[in-house]
């Protein structure tokens, strides 16, 4: 499982999708969210500013195996 974590430790927000392995679309939200984070972090100072004082957590993919095998299970 891939994960990417920003932030200061405590408190934290979590961006979790995959469970199902054949539910794609949350991943690419996730994904998606991930991307626009990263952009803004060249240049939004409230964004900073919140990052100081909490930590954001997106794993796009919590059902690797359930992903490549087309089924909900693990």
């Amino acid at each position: 499982m891939y994960r990417v974590a920003i932030g200061n430790p405590s408190p934290a927000v979590g961006f979790f999708s995959g469970v199902p392995g054949v539910e794609r679309i949350g991943s690419d939200v996730v994904l998606s969210h991930l991307r626009s984070v990263a952009t803004r972090l060249r240049w939004d100072e409230t964004l900073h500013n919140q990052l100081a004082t909490m930590r954001m957590v997106f794993m796009p993919i919590i059902n690797p195996g359930g992903l490549s095998l087309g089924t909900r299970a693990g």
